[in-house]
This record gives structure tokens, C-alpha cells and sequence, in this order.
């Protein structure tokens, strides 16, 4: 009999084990929640515009979660943080851009902060005074992507899309201009100046300058660029000159250009062409003349106010300058004073040539010289200044004069003459050697003794004597005027009245047509025709003396 305590296993069911996977329905709601965050995500990602640095020497004005980025006004990015550099050099400022931003990153973009700035051109940046400061960006149109950038630390003059072209200038000197300065066309404002840097041979400066259309296609391969900064003022032998392009360049400074008119027809440069920046525009003329002969001169007198760069003169015409004046002194125990100078035959127009490029060679230049000095060309220092006492170097024709060559031959010689200034300086010291000569104590003393005889010649009684006889004369004298005046003058008058009327009486019985002109000059006509009867009866008788007997023609009877 079975126990009843126990179960009964016979009457459990057997369980049944299912090999199948099933997920319960309340996973489906952290399933959907992942995919809306995943998709959320995915548009998050999708739709941030990438991070940049940029890096500044200073975060003034910049502030993490406020500072913007612009570009034409229009917010394109916000700056996320700001941190130091590693070096404490600068700042790193991190951004984030919109995706519309991202195609234009590129290794030419540039990155300012805008604030208030006093520029030459005035203030700018006023409206970040509410607004606050934000970061403007210079979008590239060309280059690689970057994500890193240096930022500038004074705005640009020009903008990556402003049309014109940028030129390069060069310099071996900078002048009063400087970034934002403007350029001049003819007084006229067309461009300005980007920046200056020195090359990379440390010895010339490169200017970069930017000419907006249409300006631009004003530049040609011969445009001449020159310094028209402030106000230029030089004291010379050719007097005083003063320069200013404007009053605006003399506040900012600049730089002027011009194109020959018979060039402007020609091809417009490229942009990034080199030219020579000039120091003015008389350097540009001074430029032209290529050709340059070097002369010796050697003076002995002084040369006060002669100095490098002092025109050299023909007939008052310039035809060189003076290149270097020095000291020697020789082992003879003499100075003299080598003066270099450069003739430039290109100032020299030749008649009979035609307008192309004439280029002498230095041994025709020399004969040439040679042959001029034979007929007398001599150099000599002229005051080309009173004011300044700058001299100049003269050439002229003094054929009457010695050649004196005192050189080494190293250098060609024009010989010299003393200046005019010597020459009077030469003549005064020949008079004052005279007058040193003369015997001045014998004449002194030769005018003591006669100064000493007049003395005592005032000091007799013959001089008071005299002198009273001379006072009756002058009496005397002034009675007989006074009688002349008062009984002789009105005779005299009357008389001179009586001859004035005789004399016109005169007149008009001898002028043409009056009766006695006419009687007289009839009475003159008959005693003409009776002298030449009286002449051929002298004649005739002459011949035939017989004819006082027998009369004309008679003959005596047989």
C-alpha cells in the first residue's frame, strides 16, 4: 500500500523546452529611443560646420560663446573657446563655422578682429562700440583647405574679391608711406598701399600696392612709380625746390605714377609686376640718361660749397655731376684736390640725327673731349647758389688759357682755370703787394713837411690881404651886374625885339612867291644872260681884234 506522505510523480506533467528566440514588446520602446537618438545625432553631425584656430597675438575684445564671425555683416560662426599658447606667444581661438563657410577655407583666407581704430584714412569700427568687437573673414577664392590660420593684426586695405590688380614696387629706401597710404594718378586717387617688407637680399625694400579697375590697365611695363610723400624740400646749386603732390599726401603720404602718353596704347601689365619705386620724379629723368663718361679734375684752390651730386654745366646747360671730391697731398709738399665727374653724352642732342637711340662708345666720347679741349674747353668752379653757397662745375671755351694736366692717368683730364672768384682774389693780392711796395714813409713824411708849410703860409698876413683884395673884386664885379641888369638889360631887349621883327621881314620877302623874290631872281636871270653875251663878245674879239675898227665882219680898203 503506498505511502500517502509521498506525491504521486505519476501524475506530473513532463516540461516542454522550446529552442526559439522572442523579445519581449517592452524593448521596442529603448529600441525606438536609440534610433531617434542616433538620427538626431547623425543630423547634428551632419549639419555642424567645421572647427578652425585661428591664432592672434592678443584676445582683446574676443570672448568665448559671444564673439562672432562675420563676413559682409552676416554671422557665419561664433567662437567656442580661447586659449593660450604653449610659448604665451598668442592666443589659439577655436570657432565653429556653418557648412556654407567650409568651401571657402583655403590658405588665402584672412582673419581680422574689427574693432575701433583711428587709421590713417580715419576712425573705423565705431558700430562694435555696441555691438561689440567680432572677427571678419576674407573668404579664398583659390589655394589648399586650411583649418589653420594667423590672424592679422591691423585689417586689410583691400579685399581678397575688390577688382583691380597688385603690383610689386622696389626700393632702396622707404619713405614716409606706409599701409593705407594712397597712390596717385595725376593727383587723382586710385589705389594704395598694402604693405612693405625687406627682401630677401637685405638690401632692397619690396612694396606691395593694390590699383582698383579701371585704373589698373593704366600700368604698363614703362610706368614710372616714385615717392610723392610729404612735402620735399632741397637746397642745390640750382637753387631751392619744393615738391608736394597734394595735401592729403603731405598728411598720409603716398605714392604717384605716371605712363608716358606715347605708351598708354600699349599692353596693361600683369598683375605682380616689379618696378622701381623712385625717390621723386627728377630722379625718374635723371634715370633716363644711361650713358656716363667719367672726366678728372684736378683744382688747386678752394672748392668751399662743391659737393657730390653738384651739377656740371655747359654754356649754363647740364651735362653731368660731380661724382666725388677728395684731398690728395703729393710728395712735393703741394695739395690738390681730384674732383671727379660723369658726362652723360645722352643730354647732348646731335643735328642731323635722326630720334633713335644713339650710343657712343667711350673712345669716340674721348676724342671728342680731346678735340674740344685743343680749342680751348676748360672747367672751372661757379657759385651756383648765393644763398646756399653750393658751387657747380662750368665748362666753357677759354682757348686763351694754359693746359695744365696734373694727373696719374688713371682718369682722362680736362684741364682746369681759377675760378672767377680767384682770379679777383689774385688781383687784389697783386694790389695790396704793390701797394706794400710803394715808399710810404718817404711819402709820409714828404706830406708832413708840406702839411707843415701850408701851415705857416695860412698863418702870415699876406693870406687876410689877399683875400680882402679878392672880396673888392667880387664887389667890383657884382656892381658892374647889377648896372648890366638894371641899365644894359632893357636896351638889349629892344634891340633883340627890333632884329626878331627885321628878321621876319626878311622872311617873308625871301620866301617863294613874294615880289621881291620874284625881281630879284628875274634880275639874276638877266645879268646871267648878259654876262654870257659879254663872254662871247670877250671871245670873239679875242679872236678878231680887228673888228674895234672895222666892226664885225669888216675888212680894211685896198
Amino acid at each position: 500500500m503506498a505511502d500517502p506522505s509521498e506525491p504521486n510523480t505519476s501524475a506530473l506533467s513532463t516540461p516542454k523546452v522550446s529552442s526559439g528566440f522572442s523579445i519581449s514588446p517592452i524593448w521596442i520602446f529603448p529600441f525606438v529611443a536609440l534610433l531617434i537618438g542616433g538620427w538626431l545625432v547623425y543630423q547634428t553631425l551632419s549639419q555642424q560646420g567645421p572647427k578652425i584656430t585661428i591664432s592672434f597675438k592678443t584676445a582683446d575684445g574676443i570672448e568665448a560663446t559671444k564673439t562672432k564671425l562675420k563676413f559682409r555683416e552676416v554671422e557665419i560662426g561664433i567662437v567656442t573657446a580661447v586659449d593660450l599658447k604653449k610659448d604665451l606667444s598668442g592666443v589659439i581661438v577655436t570657432a565653429e563655422l556653418s557648412q556654407e563657410a567650409e568651401a571657402h577655407l583655403k590658405d588665402t583666407t584672412k582673419f581680422w578682429v574689427v574693432r575701433p581704430r583711428l587709421g590713417l584714412k580715419g576712425v573705423s569700427g565705431l558700430g562694435t562700440l555696441v555691438s561689440g568687437a567680432f572677427i571678419e573673414i576674407s573668404p579664398g577664392k583659390a589655394g589648399e583647405t586650411e583649418r589653420e590660420f594667423i590672424g592679422l593684426e591691423e585689417p586689410p586695405s583691400v579685399t581678397i574679391d575688390e577688382p583691380g590688380k597688385e603690383f610689386t614696387l622696389v626700393t632702396n629706401k622707404l619713405g614716409s608711406y606706409t599701409t593705407g597710404s594712397p597712390l596717385y594718378y595725376r593727383g587723382i586717387e586710385v589705389g594704395e598701399v598694402l604693405g612693405q617688407k625687406l627682401a630677401d637680399n637685405r638690401i632692397d625694400i619690396t612694396v606691395r600696392v593694390f590699383i582698383h579697375e579701371p585704373h589698373d590697365q593704366l600700368i604698363r611695363d614703362d610706368t614710372r612709380f616714385w615717392n610723392a610723400s610729404g612735402l620735399s624740400v632741397s637746397l642745390g646749386a640750382d637753387g631751392m625746390k619744393l615738391n608736394m603732390e597734394s595735401l592729403q599726401a603731405l598728411a598720409l603720404g603716398g605714392i604717384a605714377f605716371d605712363t608716358p602718353s606715347d605708351l598708354t596704347s600699349g599692353i596693361p601689365s600683369k598683375a605682380g609686376t616689379r618696378f622701381r619705386l623712385y625717390d621723386s620724379e627728377e630722379a625718374i629723368e635723371e634715370a633716363q640718361f644711361t650713358q656716363k663718361f667719367r672726366w678728372l679734375l684736378n683744382f688747386e684752390g678752394s672748392v668751399r660749397g662743391l659737393v657730390e651730386g653738384a651739377p656740371v654745366e655747359f654754356k649754363g646747360l647740364r651735362v653731368g655731376n660731380v661724382v666725388s671730391v677728395r684731398l690728395e697731398f703729393d710728395r712735393d709738399q703741394t695739395f690738390r684736390i681730384p674732383v671727379l665727374i660723369d658726362i652723360e653724352p645722352e643730354r647732348v642732342s646731335v643735328r642731323g640725327e635722326g630720334g633713335g637711340d644713339r650710343v657712343i662708345s667711350r673712345k669716340m666720347h674721348i676724342a671728342s673731349i680731346k678735340q674740344l679741349v685743343a680749342a680751348g674747353l676748360r672747367a672751372r668752379v661757379k657759385s651756383g647758389n648765393l644763398i646756399t653757397g653750393q658751387l657747380l662745375v662750368d665748362l666753357d671755351f677759354h682757348p686763351d688759357t694754359k693746359v695744365a694736366l696734373r694727373g696719374d692717368g688713371s682718369y682722362p683730364e680736362i684741364p682746369t682755370i681759377p675760378s672767377s672768384i680767384e682770379e679777383i682774389t689774385q688781383s687784389l693780392t697783386a694790389l695790396l703787394n704793390k701797394i706794400q711796395g710803394l715808399p710810404l714813409d718817404e711819402l709820409t713824411r714828404s706830406a708832413t713837411r708840406t702839411m707843415k708849410s701850408a701851415e705857416k703860409l695860412v698863418g702870415s698876413q699876406e693870406i687876410p690881404r689877399t683875400l680882402q683884395s679878392f672880396d673888392q673884386a667880387l664887389s667890383t664885379v657884382n656892381r658892374v651886374l647889377n648896372s648890366v641888369d638894371n641899365d644894359i638889360a632893357p636896351k638889349l631887349e629892344s634891340a633883340l625885339g627890333e632884329a626878331d621883327q627885321t628878321l621876319r621881314t626878311v622872311r617873308e620877302a625871301v620866301t617863294t612867291g613874294s615880289p621881291l623874290r620874284y625881281n630879284l631872281e628875274t634880275t639874276l636871270e638877266e645879268l646871267a644872260s648878259a654876262a654870257r653875251s659879254i663872254r662871247l663878245l670877250a671871245e670873239y674879239l679875242e679872236s678878231n681884234p680887228n673888228a674895234l675898227i672895222y666892226g664885225k665882219g669888216g675888212r680894211p680898203a685896198q
